[in-house]
């Protein structure tokens, strides 16, 4: 992200059922997701008119919460793709998770990078 302004979300904390096994996505595990999202802010005077933190946050806990994800990559692009469908001022996304699985590393995750074009 070059320069751009940005609306982000910083670590919003959930659990959801992921993981390879069917053992993993048994029960629900912590996640946090970041998102920075590209978008003008130059003249925005109504909410419709930009990016909206609560709008963002419900959008990925409700997708996170609503089904099972055998990848957190697969949770990103899929989280990256409704911010870019849903938000008409979003030129790009930053999308990072965070899942806390081994106890000898704080997290490990994914970062990923959309664009609408």
């Amino acid at each position: 992200m070059n320069h751009q302004d940005s609306v982000f979300v910083e670590n919003l904390a959930f659990s959801t059922k992921i993981g390879c096994s069917a053992e993993e996505r048994s029960y629900p595990q912590p996640l946090k997701v970041s998102l920075e999202v590209e978008c003008s802010l130059a003249g925005i005077k109504e909410l419709d008119d930009g990016v909206c933190y609560d709008k963002l946050r419900k959008l990925v806990i409700s997708l996170a919460e609503n089904r099972e994800w055998k990848l957190v990559e697969h949770l990103a692009e899929e989280i990256a793709e409704k911010i870019l469908q849903g938000f008409k001022a979003a030129t790009g996304v930053r999308v990072t998770i965070n899942k806390f699985i081994f106890s000898d590393c704080q997290s490990t995750g994914v970062k990923i990078y959309r664009t609408n074009s």
